[in-house]
């Protein structure tokens, strides 16, 4: 689930990995030696560094990237500092709740607006998202 690589972005490049190591290698052979460091001057999703710095050879990465929102990422997958998946799984499950409870109190706003005053509202049977959301099951929904 918490993986550098699923982050989804349009230029990523997650597939030149292994061209982009052909083609330094090439021009400064690198194997068999220690202690690299690896200037990631373009780092984006980070995939590079992370790429490289796996790499037995290297042991400092330097990232570049003016995006806050990169940094932030960067923070979460290169610091060595250890982190409770099972925490960060649970917050992402009840923010996924949380999403659609949203999701649907907007389409009830949109019914209220467009076609029914509040109090007809209040009378109608909610939605089947909403009894789920609520664990009501189809006799509480209508009472």
């Amino acid at each position: 689930m918490f993986n550098l690589s699923s982050r989804r972005y349009t230029v990523s490049k997650i597939r030149l990995l292994e061209s982009i190591d052909e083609a330094l290698l090439k021009h400064f052979d690198y194997r068999g030696r220690e202690n690299l460091s690896f200037f990631d001057v373009f780092a984006g999703t980070g995939v590079v560094g992370e790429y490289f710095i796996k790499k037995k050879e290297f042991g400092h990465l330097i990232i570049n990237d003016f995006l806050e929102s990169n940094f932030v990422i960067y923070k979460a997958f290169f610091a060595k500092e250890s982190f409770d998946t099972t925490k960060l799984e649970s917050y992402a499950k009840a923010f996924n709740e949380l999403d659609r409870i949203v999701d649907s109190l907007n389409q009830t706003q949109e019914i209220c607006k467009n076609s029914l005053s509040y109090k007809d509202m209040a009378t109608k049977p909610l939605t089947m998202e909403s009894k789920h959301i609520l664990s009501l099951d189809s006799k509480e929904a209508f009472l």
